[in-house]
């Protein structure tokens, strides 16, 4: 059964490993990301709302192998926005959270039954803002032992739990360049008859020099 005791507070939320403990396939990437240092500011008082992006955050879940999964959910078609996409657990801020960690941890316990306590996290990217809802996201990357302990949670927002492995999102044959219906063209993948566009994490140039045409899209 998930963990249904929350997502634990500043203590989980600044779990980290040394980089003695970590996998060779995610050292180098957590050499590269910022510190779990950020704090949300307060809280706006019941019925009012912070000016500007309502704040969110997503968690990158990686398995701890040499060469690591990706976890990612597909979003129910009936939600209201970003309906059917390939995403990152995650979402918006509430009350409690005091910082993106604690966010992220808190919808990926709603969202696919992942207890905070089998996370450790590496650290986050800079923030993004979504293009179709008005959210500025914050990415946080964690580790996890790949124990079985995650599937859907709420069917109301997810449709299916995915793993897509390192090696297939950096293979060339895989990436594509689509056109998003909200306007711009942007780097995506395509596995399993499936595709994830880029709207939350930078691409990396040299992975943007060999895209393919978008055949069939």
């Amino acid at each position: 059964m998930a963990d249904r005791t929350g997502c634990g507070g500043d203590a989980a939320a600044r779990q980290r490993l040394t980089g003695a403990d970590l996998p060779s396939g995610v050292r180098l990437l957590a050499t590269r990301l910022a510190p779990l240092d950020q704090r949300w500011p307060p809280a706006p008082s019941a019925g009012q709302r912070l000016p500007g992006r309502r704040q969110s955050a997503v968690l990158a879940l990686l398995t701890a192998a040499d060469d690591p999964d990706l976890v990612l959910t597909e979003r129910a078609a009936t939600l209201r926005h970003h309906a059917g996409q390939i995403s990152f657990p995650g979402g918006g801020r509430e009350p409690t959270d005091d910082s993106p960690a604690a966010t992220a941890l808190r919808e990926a316990r709603e969202e696919i039954g992942l207890g905070s306590e089998r996370v450790h996290l590496l650290g986050q990217l800079r923030p993004r803002d979504a293009l179709v809802s008005a959210n500025r996201v914050v990415p946080v990357v964690g580790l996890w032992p790949d124990d079985g302990t995650v599937g859907v949670r709420d069917p109301h927002e997810v449709e299916s739990v995915l793993r897509w492995s390192l090696a297939d999102l950096a293979d060339p044959s895989h990436r594509l360049s689509v056109r998003h219906p909200g306007g711009g063209t942007g780097p995506a993948w395509r596995i399993g008859g499936l595709v994830m566009c880029d709207r939350v994490i930078d691409v990396p140039p040299r992975f943007r020099r060999d895209l393919n045409p978008p055949a069939g899209l």
